[in-house]
């Protein structure tokens, strides 16, 4: 702003200006610093109070504009400088590829969109197949992670033999119901890292064997690949091939207790005859829930060659006793 003051007791008119503004001459604003870009203190023309230049508060002075501090010029702030503005680190400028995006990227097989293990694609992006350790539902039987044949699962992943074991730990008659047997068998078969899911052999009201279990056509073996029964005909004709009686671990049956019978019985809870049917119908340890005096109704691990393998004796009371369970995959 300019402002003209004229004297009117002068005869020569004198003016005096006045001017307002910054006294730099540079037009933004600031007053000293000369430099065109508004900061009042600086002088480096950037238009941050850091004087650095490079227009970011960092002070790094590495001319980028992100905050990093590591000067690779691309202003993406993951300091791998390769000048594409994503954080991959490979300068072509296109994101990473994600393996379970449901976008078929290059380096992979394919891509159904999510990460599981079971179906056609694996979580690696590469199409399931026999031999891989993924088992896939409803296509293969098992996958063991190789292709050799005689250990179980076959070269073209299916099953060579159902496994059978005795249990390594000893149990009363209370064993939570049918349903908490089996759940005892198949917390044993995986902490032991077998596969497939498992069947307590067990008879009660609610069922037997020969109703509840899967009937294999191919053969029953232990853990160690002794055939037990060629199928499940085999199994319930009253005698077996070979004695259930390694644990889920390879080891030999424990010894549980028993209240009937000779004293080098072997016991193990059962309740069922040979052929897969109900032994006795009042021995089984109300259903097995009873730990009690009710009765109870055992088989003798050794005795393979006859229905005493499943059926050796019952007695009153019996379920406060303890016993292994035989197991069977299904």
């Amino acid at each position: 702003m300019v402002t003209l003051l004229a004297s009117a007791c002068q005869d020569d008119a004198s003016v005096t200006t006045t001017e307002t503004g910054s006294s730099s001459g540079d037009g933004d604003g600031d007053p000293a610093t000369g430099d065109g870009d508004g900061d009042p203190a600086t002088g480096d023309g950037d238009g941050d109070p850091t004087g650095d230049g490079d227009g970011d508060l960092t002070g790094d002075g590495d001319g980028d504009g992100d905050l990093t501090g590591d000067g690779d010029g691309d202003g993406d702030g993951d300091g791998d400088g390769d000048g594409d503005g994503d954080l991959t680190g490979d300068g072509d400028g296109e994101p990473e590829p994600i393996c379970g995006d449901g976008n078929l990227d290059p380096g992979e097989a394919c891509d159904d969109g999510n990460l599981d293990d079971d179906d056609a694609c694996t979580s690696e992006c590469v199409e399931a197949t026999c031999g891989d350790g993924y088992l896939y539902t409803d296509v293969e039987a098992c996958d063991d992670g190789n292709l050799e044949p005689g250990d179980g699962c076959a070269a073209d992943c299916s099953e060579e033999w159902k496994l059978v074991f005795v249990t390594s730990t000893v149990h009363t008659g209370d064993l939570g119901g049918y349903e908490g047997a089996n759940e005892i068998c198949n917390q044993r078969a995986s902490e032991a890292g077998l596969p497939g899911s498992y069947k307590a052999w067990l008879s009660d009201d609610g069922g037997t064997p020969l109703t509840r279990m899967s009937h294999a056509n191919i053969p029953y073996a232990r853990v160690d690949g002794q055939q037990v029964a060629p199928n499940w005909a085999g199994l319930i004709d009253f005698a077996l091939d070979a004695a259930i009686d390694l644990s889920e671990l390879g080891e030999p049956a424990p010894l549980g207790e028993v209240s009937c019978g000779d004293d080098d019985v072997v016991p193990v809870w059962s309740n069922t005859a040979g052929d897969g049917t109900l032994y006795n119908p009042a021995a089984s340890c109300a259903n097995w829930t009873s730990a009690g005096g009710e009765q109870g109704a055992w088989g003798d691990i050794p005795s393979y060659e006859q229905p005493h393998w499943s059926s050796y004796c019952a007695a009153q009371p019996g379920c406060g006793y303890t016993a292994p369970l035989y197991c069977f995959q299904q």
